[in-house]
C-alpha cells in the first residue's frame, strides 16, 4: 500500500545499506532524514516495507526527489511507487516543483525520470562517480497537469455538468486545470487548489474562483458550486 510514512525509519534502513550509502552519500556519512521529517521539510512517500519515494524541500514547495529501494524490489512497484508520488506531490501536499538526478552510471534511475514526465534540465560532474556526469530533471506543476489525462477527464465531467450555464469554447488545457482544483478540494487542498487554478486562469482570460470553507462553495465568475460536507461531490450549481 502506498502511503505518506509516519517517520522516517524506514528510508533511513534502506539508505544506511552498504549497497545504497554509496549511491546517496557522496561523503560516506550514514544518512538520518528523521530531523527534516520532523520539522516538515521532508516527505517520505512508502510502498509497504519495499521502500519509498523521498521528497526534501530546498526551496518554497519545490523538493528534490530521492528513490529508496531495498535490492531485489520489481520495477513495477518502483514505477507504481514514483507515479503514486508525483500525484502525492502535486494534489495532496504543497509541492510546485519537483527535481531530481541520476548517475549516468544508472540508466534505470534516468528512465524513471523520464517515464514520470520529468524533463532534461542539465548535465553536471557527478559526485557519486568520477568522471562521470550527473543527469538532472525537473517537473512543475503545470507541466504535470497539462499532460495528466485523468484531469481532463475529471473537468470535461464538470463542464458537461454545468453546459447550459457556460459561454465559452471547449478548451482542453482548461478542462485540465479544473480538474487539478477539484481533485485538490477533493484531497482537502483547497488553498492549493485556487493558487494554482487562479495563476493560470488569469494568464488565460478565466475568471478566478474562490473556496468558502464554512460554505463549503466554490465561487467561479457567476456560478456558485455548492459542495458537499466531504467535499466529493457537487450538490448543486447557481448562477447570478
Amino acid at each position: 500500500m502506498i502511503n505518506l510514512a509516519e517517520s522516517a525509519v524506514l528510508a533511513n534502513e534502506i539508505a544506511n545499506t552498504p549497497e545504497i550509502l554509496p549511491s546517496v552519500s557522496w561523503t560516506g556519512e550514514a544518512i538520518d532524514l528523521q530531523p527534516s521529517f520532523d520539522e516538515g521539510s521532508c516527505f517520505i512517500i512508502e510502498n509497504g516495507t519495499d521502500g519509498c519515494y523521498v521528497l526534501v524541500e530546498n526551496s518554497v514547495s519545490t523538493y528534490v526527489i530521492h528513490t529508496l529501494f531495498k535490492r531485489g524490489t520489481p520495477s513495477s512497484v518502483v514505477i507504481d511507487t514514483a507515479r503514486e508520488g508525483m500525484w502525492i506531490s502535486f494534489v495532496e501536499l504543497d509541492a510546485v516543483e519537483l527535481t531530481s538526478s541520476a548517475c549516468e552510471t544508472n540508466p534505470a534511475a534516468y528512465r524513471l525520470m523520464r517515464k514520470n514526465g520529468m524533463r532534461p534540465l542539465f548535465d553536471s560532474p557527478s559526485k557519486f562517480a568520477k568522471g562521470k556526469k550527473q543527469r538532472y530533471c525537473g517537473i512543475t506543476i503545470d507541466d504535470y497537469i497539462i499532460n495528466n489525462p485523468f484531469f481532463q477527464e475529471v473537468g470535461a465531467e464538470f463542464h458537461n455538468l454545468v453546459e447550459e450555464t457556460t459561454d465559452h469554447e471547449d478548451d482542453a488545457v482548461h478542462d485540465r486545470y479544473v480538474g487539478a482544483a477539484i481533485s485538490m478540494i477533493r484531497c482537502g487542498n483547497a488553498d492549493k487548489a485556487e493558487t494554482v487554478y487562479n495563476k493560470w486562469a488569469l494568464m488565460a482570460g478565466y475568471a478566478p474562483i474562490t473556496f468558502n470553507e464554512e460554505e463549503n462553495t466554490v465561487e467561479a465568475g457567476y456560478m456558485t458550486i455548492h459542495l458537499s460536507d466531504d467535499l466529493q461531490t457537487i450538490g448543486g450549481i447557481s448562477c447570478q
